[in-house]
């Protein structure tokens, strides 16, 4: 069964397991993944054997960019929003 800090994704299944904040504003976040998923995930990226390394730098430009687009996103709907009404 899949819940809300789960996705399927590489054939597999990955979990968020804890998000751990920071002092510095920051926050790590510990991820479960099962076999199917390294799986996966190896066969994409053409490893013989899980990379922790591989792993990390792919999460961090995954969370990365989605943090990037719901930043534009938030930018172009205040900017839609002032130009409407602007235009009243």
């Amino acid at each position: 069964m899949q819940t809300e800090n789960q996705t399927n994704l590489f054939g597999g299944l990955l979990k968020v397991k804890e998000v751990i904040d920071n002092p510095d504003g920051s926050a790590t976040v510990v991820f479960e993944a099962d076999d199917d998923f390294k799986k996966g995930f190896k066969e994409y990226y053409g490893l013989k054997r899980w990379s922790q390394k591989k792993f990390d730098k792919f999460m961090n430009e995954a969370i990365e960019s989605s943090i990037k687009y719901y930043q534009n996103l938030e930018r172009q709907n205040k900017e839609n929003h002032e130009y409407k009404n602007n235009k009243s």
